[in-house]
């Protein structure tokens, strides 16, 4: 494994591949970009999480977009992280079948052997 974070081994199996995806692609010399914005909010309590899900729509957040992207030598990858039995959303879906309408790589990631070949 390429990262591996003691302080997260009890976190989901999903935040540990995107440790591990993340520290592979940046040894790999690519732009990572965490898309993640939702995850935030596990720190929004209370009254602060309406408002931390308006500020990120209106920022452009929109549903089913990808987990991270990936840059390198003038190419985009959306990557879609998910465990062994993960699956997409209907958006993650829609949002798969957008990227590809428009010729951009969208790959669902389960382990590291799904990024061979980028």
């Amino acid at each position: 494994m390429y990262y591996y974070n003691r302080k997260r081994k009890n976190k989901s199996v999903e935040h540990n591949l995107q440790f591990t995806v993340a520290s592979y692609l940046k040894l790999r010399k690519f732009i990572v970009i965490d898309c993640d914005i939702m995850d935030g909010l596990k720190f929004a309590q209370g009254t602060l999480r309406y408002p931390y899900i308006v500020h990120h729509k209106k920022m452009g957040y929109i549903k089913g977009q990808p987990d991270m992207i990936a840059m390198k030598n003038g190419k985009v990858y959306c990557l879609e992280l998910k465990s062994e039995n993960g699956k997409q959303s209907k958006e993650q879906k829609a949002y798969q079948e957008m990227c590809e309408r428009n010729n951009i790589p969208y790959i669902i990631v389960r382990d590291l052997e799904d990024l061979r070949g980028l």
